[in-house]
């Protein structure tokens, strides 16, 4: 373990290779190839580029509809999330959408046009629409974001794999994490498809985070044990899951 690796440290190795990748104008899917360890990192590299925080200028969005098998089925609720994006919240100052009319940076006129039979290539489309409405934004790209499934969720590789071979629209990126030990997601030898796998090491970086809060010297304290405890629990987890991964 690296007594220098920190939490911040992984984080911006996870940007330095989004960078790399960014500056490339070729590809509309990008697969963050993660192991167990690193999937939240990720992750909260992704949200973070979806606040003002973020640092590049593509703009995210998240789109946490389960893929269970049947497309048309995912594509419909693909638009009914879509859908709930301008629903109206009970707490005003957490209205998105209301926020960016009164700036003026989405055109107070917009009202989202929703037609579920027109499947992914209408929902793009339907994005699009939404962009060009947003005020200052024409040469920014739209990140569409599928986080990486769950346990015994189905995996959406041959869904984007058909979608990519049918084409996205420019100004369009999607992006979804594949778990490197069990890998689903293989589109094939294309232009259109880039493959991210920062080096972290996300448990020397937490054992580091917890050395800092106190204990690593003291094996006696409640605090101290919690935090070995802790660690072996984590360090078991990961075991399991390679063990079982490298069974299938």
């Amino acid at each position: 373990m690296s007594s220098k690796t920190s939490v911040a440290q992984e984080f911006y190795k996870i940007r330095e290779e989004w960078a790399r990748v960014d500056r490339l104008k070729t590809w509309s899917l990008a697969v963050w190839i993660a192991n167990y360890q690193d999937l939240d990192i990720i992750d909260k590299f992704i949200e973070t580029e979806r606040l003002p925080i973020g640092v590049f200028d593509d703009i995210f969005f998240r789109f946490n509809t389960p893929y269970k098998g049947d497309p048309t089925l995912f594509e419909e609720a693909l638009w009914k999330e879509y859908e709930s994006w301008f629903q109206p919240v009970p707490d005003p100052s957490q209205d998105l959408m209301l926020a960016l009319k009164k700036d003026g940076i989405l055109n107070p006129l917009f009202v989202p046009q929703i037609d579920a039979t027109s499947g992914f290539d209408g929902l793009l489309k339907e994005m699009l629409r939404l962009k060009d409405h947003l005020r200052g934004f024409d040469k920014n790209n739209f990140c569409l974001y599928f986080p990486p499934a769950q346990p015994r969720q189905l995996i959406i590789g041959d869904w984007l794999a058909q979608k990519i071979k049918k084409g996205i629209p420019p100004q369009i990126r999607l992006v979804t994490i594949d778990h490197a030990a069990g890998r689903k997601i293989f589109i094939g030898n294309t232009d259109k498809v880039v493959e991210l796998q920062p080096q972290l090491d996300m448990l020397a970086a937490i054992n580091n985070e917890m050395d800092k809060g106190g204990g690593s010297s003291d094996t006696v304290s409640p605090e101290a044990r919690l935090t070995k405890q802790i660690r072996t629990v984590m360090d078991t987890i990961v075991k399991k899951i390679r063990r079982l991964l490298a069974g299938r």
